[in-house]
């Protein structure tokens, strides 16, 4: 039989012990959760790269359709600025002075005042839009800013110069004569070929050079 000292020793022993086994088994268990937890961060991208990608909910073409500015808003936009002070940043020039050019060749004829302003837009083309059109019915000899304009000449102008459409039936002449107006040397000489009539005005395609005009006309400015 032990004595107390004896049983009082086991009883230590045992207790260290299971301290000892209790530590034992934390480490452990603690060795195997970082363990796992590594093994599921390395394994992380490849679950992201499985998942599908997360989508806008709200479609491109909802956004674009809701905050796009329709072409019409910006014509009425910068015809607003016509005999305004932000008239010449809108258009680069001054549009009223253009309007009474259209209007003294034209009146109140719509098709003659789209004619006109084609004949003007399309040598400002072969001018390589060097100039403005007022400053091309300048070199071209037009006739001379009317006190107003027409709403037919108006008319004409936005359809040209703002929305680009020529008339097709005056081709690419560039100049034009009223019958009974002035001489016809210059129209009716080698360096000016007939295209149509319209109203009684005759339209005529140049054959000048118009790299030379172009030049010449850049001197003078000069």
């Amino acid at each position: 039989m032990k004595t107390r000292n004896e049983r009082r020793r086991d009883r230590l022993f045992a207790v260290a012990l299971t301290v000892v086994w209790a530590a034992l088994l934390t480490i452990i268990v603690f060795l195997l959760l970082a363990y796992c937890e590594h093994q599921r961060v390395a394994k992380r991208p490849e679950a992201y790269a499985k998942q599908p990608p997360v989508l806008c909910t709200v479609s491109p073409v909802e956004v674009a359709e809701e905050s796009a500015i329709e072409p019409e808003d910006i014509e009425a936009a910068v015809l607003a600025t016509v005999g305004t002070e932000y008239e010449t940043e809108s258009f680069g020039y001054c549009f009223t002075d253009l309007l009474k050019i259209i209007t003294a060749e034209g009146g109140e004829d719509y098709d003659t005042c789209w004619y006109v302003a084609t004949c003007l837009l399309t040598a400002q083309m072969k001018t390589g839009l060097r100039f403005t059109p007022v400053e091309v019915a300048e070199m071209q000899q037009f006739a001379r800013p009317a006190d107003t304009y027409t709403h037919e000449a108006y008319l004409a102008c936005v359809e040209v110069f703002l929305r680009g459409n020529r008339a097709l039936e005056v081709e690419d002449a560039t100049v034009f004569h009223c019958l009974g107006r002035g001489n016809t040397s210059y129209h009716d000489g080698e360096r000016c070929e007939w295209v149509t009539n319209h109203n009684g005005v005759d339209y005529y395609r140049e054959l000048k050079n118009w790299k030379e005009a172009t030049d010449k006309w850049l001197s003078r400015s000069e």
